[in-house]
């Protein structure tokens, strides 16, 4: 997550009008909140766990990602959960009023391209919004910007 956090401070000093504003630990992001299931009656509580997030300014408007640094530790149903999770608390209605502005992209950082392919192939059934996706090898300073990112359900790097 270092080399995360320094690979994106780089980048942000190296571009007029783009500032990082705030760096937030995945310790530091953990929230527990309650979900209600009214077809069961019942509450339960749940915990949100990113890896990280970063709040940054471009042009005087606040932006801000979720990062999940993939280690290849979990497997596709594991990682599955983990969007869904992103999913539900977005839903949640405790989004808005925390530290997170009104926007959920969450950047996912793979070791491979092999396993870009398949955790992107997990989440197109869940949603093919939000989830951006690049590889460690390709998240230098200078590209960071770039056509990096790919998304569930498209073959081609995003416009970024």
């Amino acid at each position: 997550m270092n080399e995360v956090r320094i690979t994106f401070d780089q980048a942000f000093s190296h571009q007029e009008g783009l500032r990082l504003d705030r760096w937030v630990s995945a310790l530091d992001c953990l929230q527990e909140y309650e979900v209600v299931d009214p077809q069961a009656n019942r509450r339960s509580r749940r915990l949100f766990r990113p890896d990280g997030y970063f709040r940054y300014l471009f042009q005087g408007r606040l932006f801000g990602c979720f990062l999940e640094v993939d280690r290849s530790t979990m497997c596709s149903s594991r990682f599955q959960m983990k969007v869904r999770s992103y999913l539900e608390y977005a839903q949640s209605g405790l989004y808005p009023r925390t530290i997170w502005p009104p926007v959920l992209p969450v950047l996912v950082i793979s070791k491979t391209r092999e396993r870009l392919l398949n955790l992107k192939a997990a989440t197109k059934p869940l949603t093919e919004k939000i989830f951006w996706f690049t590889v460690m090898d390709h998240l230098v300073p200078d590209q960071i910007l770039g056509p990096i990112w790919y998304r569930p359900g498209k073959k081609m790097p995003a416009a970024s």
